[in-house]
């Protein structure tokens, strides 16, 4: 609807009732135009136009005082008809604001006034404005610009035609009038009908919840637009391997993910699916589908040990052959073995450097700090002892025969066995630790029979070997051990 308004206000003629229409002191010209500084009338020209009937057009005018309230003037109502312009004379008695002296005016015989305007339906305004200020002096006539006032005839909604459970997304409403220009600046509400398919909020954001479909609905002074929204299934991951939370992880794992549903393996990359150590990207080899809903990753070297924690991600990138999605990316993490029980390791301290390595004397028990050789007494393994955290702790050349035991009498360490029975003494039973000011690849090596109190430590013997023995725990390289990987076993 389009309302033209406001287009004369003049002065209102008098002639033969001049006398009666100055309340005070004025003058009376022989045309008939009012002037004076004591009173005056003016009279407000509206025309207008609808094609809906009804609706009332209210127009209160105020004249403006100086840093207080408008003071009321004048109230008009009429109703809008159909057919063709409607034009209403407004009657304006200017007394009062021509004799108040706080008013706003830039003459003397002149006020300051400004018309509310308000287009209603059924006590619901549908759009307002105001005119002015407008500047009425006696005698004056002043022509107005032309001010539209609109009714909403559409509304029109865009929001994306389907979206996965998860989904967040903005919809928009288009407001038009009946002439189907845009109108800008109304208030638009949202609904859904289905709030467990999709949720949606005051400003238009639209969350999908469930599979199905849902209408929302953009209302604005009564007119309706909507849109049909379909959320389609989110696929899931049913299983991974190695499971999320694993610990004690072979460095020689393969990655598993199983799939709800047959997966496109063009979908399938480096990129929807990922192994990262410490937020750096693993090599691999293979990516691969192993079965319809299976996918594999290979890594293209052995794993990292010491405990190391692997994060593997698959991202909402990999569909499903009818196009479904996972909600969210998905995340897990696995930590691998400190030591790999089928890889040998050799031991170097931080006191004789990375050149010396801790060996068995041949045909002895008696352990040393020697140069790094090929030599398999150099070359040791660790096993698992049940649950416990902790390993024993060999050598190629003795086999499971013997075991390093950490006492203090005798007060070196030593090979113990054979024969030699796993957990049958405290002291052959150990586990790394990393503390400060250790730098990253640096471990105390501990047992069970002394706990944090005693670490493995080298010392000269009366020999002038450096050989390991049981001391107290503390700040000193000669207990600072790194492990080097050797090979398989």
């Amino acid at each position: 609807m389009k309302h033209s308004l406001v287009t004369r206000i003049e002065t209102q003629k008098a002639r033969a009732l001049c006398a009666a229409v100055l309340l005070f002191t004025s003058a009376c010209h022989e045309d008939g135009t009012l002037y004076g500084v004591n009173g005056g009338a003016a009279r407000l020209s509206i025309s207008a136009s609808s094609n809906a009937p009804g609706e009332l057009v209210v127009v209160d005018i105020a004249y403006q005082r100086v840093a207080a309230p408008n003071v009321p003037m004048t109230t008009q109502s009429f109703s809008v008809t159909t057919a063709g312009n409607q034009q209403v004379t407004i009657p304006i008695d200017l007394t009062d604001c021509l004799l108040d002296a706080s008013r706003v005016a830039p003459r003397e015989n002149a006020c300051s006034i400004v018309a509310a305007v308000a287009l209603r339906s059924n006590g619901t305004t549908l759009d307002s404005t105001v005119a002015g200020p407008i500047i009425v002096a006696v005698g004056a006539i002043e022509n107005l610009p032309q001010i539209t006032l609109r009714a909403v005839g559409a509304v029109s909604v865009t929001a994306p035609s389907s979206l996965f459970a998860g989904d967040v997304a903005t919809v928009t409403a288009v407001v038009r009038d009946r002439e189907n220009q845009v109108i800008t600046g109304r208030a638009v509400s949202w609904t859904s009908n289905n709030p467990a398919v999709l949720a949606i909020s005051a400003s238009g954001s639209a969350t999908a919840v469930g599979a199905g479909v849902a209408t929302i609905s953009a209302t604005s002074q009564g007119t309706i637009g909507t849109a049909n929204i379909t959320v389609a299934p989110n696929m899931t991951i049913q299983n991974v391997s190695p499971a999320s939370a694993a610990s004690d992880v072979s460095i020689e794992a393969t990655v598993h993910v199983i799939f709800s549903e047959n997966i496109d393996p063009l979908t399938v990359t480096p990129a929807t699916v990922r192994l990262t150590l410490n937020g750096a990207g693993v090599d691999v080899t293979a990516i691969r589908m192993t079965a319809s809903n299976m996918v594999e990753l290979t890594p293209s070297a052995p794993l990292t040990e010491f405990a190391s924690p692997y994060t593997l991600t698959v991202t909402t990138g990999v569909r499903s052959v009818s196009g479904n999605r996972l909600a969210t990316n998905s995340t897990s993490t696995f930590t691998t073995a400190f030591w790999d029980p089928n890889y040998t390791y050799r031991l170097t301290n931080a006191l004789r450097g990375p050149n010396e390595s801790l060996d068995v004397l041949a045909n002895t028990s008696t352990c040393f700090m020697v140069a790094n050789s090929a030599a398999l007494s150099q070359a040791f393994y660790f096993t698992p002892f049940g649950s416990s955290g902790y390993s024993t702790f060999s050598n190629v050349v003795s086999g499971t025969t013997k075991g390093l035991e950490g006492a203090v009498a005798p007060s070196r360490c030593f090979m113990l066995g054979p024969p030699f029975t796993p957990g049958l003494f405290t002291g052959t039973l150990w586990k790394p630790t990393s503390a400060a000011p250790f730098s990253p690849g640096r471990y105390y090596m501990q047992n069970l029979n002394f706990g944090a109190g005693r670490s493995l430590d080298i010392s000269p013997d009366t020999s002038g070997l450096f050989a390991p023995r049981m001391l107290p725990t503390g700040n000193v390289t000669g207990q600072f051990w790194s492990f080097t990987r050797l090979g398989r076993m």
